[in-house]
């Protein structure tokens, strides 16, 4: 059993950084941290996590790396799906709309970066995000959510896949808990609740660790 860890946009792999992954193999998919990158669509990272999926792996996605592990999962069946921090329904149209003209200087110019993930957190407790020039690229940003367009029935279909569990800060400023009850109903999830905001392996990584446990012993 193997676990691929997708992780969403601004920071990268670090968003794993504080994890002792519980399982015999793992590995970080990093989606946003090729800067010459011109094809910005979900498509383009799907088609780069596909062959490195096969029936026994763990896909764990955090924002926009949950959509990618949902979408991927439709086409490999993985063991199982674990969500945490993201949206697989009408949110995404939001997140279109937010880059839009003069909506996306106020999300991206003011959010982007270091901002919008410490603005996440439910403690002080800071994330490390040196190097910063790997942060702050608004336009990177408003290139994702410009082309954030999911599968309608995302959720329904992952449901008839394989097995979903959600990890969800009870205070995640992003995606709020009525979000996670949500995508439990239309997936037929497991919550597990941490104590943390939008970076929940990063606030409670020991909690984290143990749940991810948790849900490889019910596999």
């Amino acid at each position: 059993m193997s676990l691929l860890a997708l992780h969403g946009v601004p920071i990268g792999t670090r968003t794993w950084k504080q994890l002792d992954i519980p399982m015999h193999k793992h590995s970080f998919v990093g989606l946003d941290c090729n800067t010459q990158r011109t094809d910005w669509s979900l498509d383009s990272f799907v088609d780069e996590v596909l062959p490195l999926v096969n029936q026994d792996s763990i896909i764990l996605g955090h924002d926009f790396g949950g959509v990618c592990a949902a979408m991927v999962a439709l086409q490999r069946t993985p063991k199982a799906v674990i969500l945490t921090g993201t949206a697989l329904g009408p949110w995404w149209s939001m997140t279109r709309l937010s880059a839009q003209p003069i909506l996306n200087k106020f999300f991206y110019d003011k959010y982007a970066g270091e901002l919008f993930v410490q603005r996440g957190n439910r403690t002080k407790k800071q994330i490390s995000l040196q190097p910063k020039k790997q942060l702050d690229r608004p336009e990177r940003m408003k290139k994702v959510a410009r082309q954030m367009r999911p599968p309608p029935k995302l959720a329904q279909d992952l449901a008839a896949r394989c097995p979903v569990y959600l990890i969800w800060g009870t205070n995640d400023r992003w995606y709020p808990p009525p979000v996670a009850k949500a995508i439990a109903r239309a997936t037929n999830a497991t919550i597990f609740w941490v104590d943390a905001g939008h970076y929940a392996m990063w606030e409670e990584p020991a909690q984290f660790q143990d749940l991810l446990l948790e849900i490889q012993e019910r596999l």
